[in-house]
């Protein structure tokens, strides 16, 4: 199991990797940004802080 984890990083890692990856056959996919996943960031946050008050 722990010889596994030693092994390389199996994500593309170049622009050229990740522009064969699609999940339509016209769309290449981008990197992600941070405006992109910004409300998901945002309601991430309010459950974390919703969860923490409820334990205090």
């Amino acid at each position: 199991m722990m010889v596994n984890l030693k092994q390389g990083i199996l994500l593309p890692t170049t622009v050229e990797e990740i522009a064969v990856i699609r999940k339509y056959p016209q769309k290449i996919v981008n990197l992600p940004t941070y405006s992109e996943n910004k409300v998901g960031i945002i309601v991430y946050i309010l459950v974390l802080l919703y969860m923490v008050s409820m334990l205090v």
